[in-house]
C-alpha cells in the first residue's frame, strides 16, 4: 500500500463496496469500457497508492484485491473512496478519440460566434458524446460529431467548433 503522490492523475471511478471476505472491493468506473482499471497494477484511492494484486470485470463493475488489504472490515473502510490512475498508464487511444479528462475545462469557439463557454460536462448518448458548454449561467449542448468539432487544441485547452447557423431555421 502506501506511499504518497502528486503526480497527474485521472479519477476514473469509485469504491462502491467491499466484495466477499477476502478484502476485495467493488469499483464503478466512469467509463463503459474500463479496461485501464481491469489491467491496472497501481491504483490511487484518495491520496494512497495500492497495488493490485487481480481484477476482474463483472459486468459493469471491476473487483479488484488490493495487496494488504485481506479482510472485508479492511475493505470496508476504502467505500467512497475515488480510484485514480496515472495519466501517463492510461492506453493511447486511436486518432479522432479522447479521455473525458482531456475534454473537461476546454474552452469551446465557434468560428462564428465566438466564445461560447468552457466544458463541464459530458453525456454519453451512445451515438456520440455531447459536450456541456457552460458560461455566465447558461448551458450549451454541443454534439461531438466530425461535422460539429473542427480542431481540438489539448495544449491550450481550445476546442474549436462549426455550429449551424441558426438563423437559417
Amino acid at each position: 500500500m502506501e506511499e504518497k503522490s502528486n503526480l497527474e492523475k485521472v479519477e476514473l471511478g469509485i469504491i462502491t463496496k467491499p466484495f466477499g471476505i477476502k478484502g476485495e472491493i467493488i469499483i464503478m468506473p466512469f467509463s463503459k469500457e474500463p479496461i485501464h482499471l481491469e489491467n491496472a497494477k497501481k491504483i490511487w484511492i484518495d491520496e494512497n497508492i495500492y497495488d493490485v494484486v487481480n481484477s476482474r470485470n463483472n459486468l459493469k463493475k471491476i473487483i479488484v484485491k488490493l495487496k494488504h488489504i485481506n479482510t472485508k472490515e479492511e475493505a470496508e473502510k476504502l467505500r467512497g473512496g475515488k480510484v485514480f490512475l496515472k495519466t501517463n498508464s492510461l492506453v493511447k487511444l486511436e486518432d479522432n478519440k479522447y479521455y473525458h479528462y482531456q475534454i473537461i475545462g476546454c474552452m469551446v469557439i465557434d468560428k462564428n460566434i465566438g466564445k461560447i463557454g468552457k466544458i463541464t460536462q459530458i453525456i454519453e448518448t451512445g451515438s456520440n458524446d455531447v459536450y456541456v458548454a457552460t458560461s455566465n449561467n447558461s448551458e450549451y449542448l454541443i454534439p461531438a460529431s466530425k461535422n460539429i468539432i473542427s480542431k481540438i487544441d489539448f495544449i491550450k485547452k481550445i476546442i474549436l467548433v462549426n455550429l449551424p447557423d441558426s438563423s437559417s431555421n
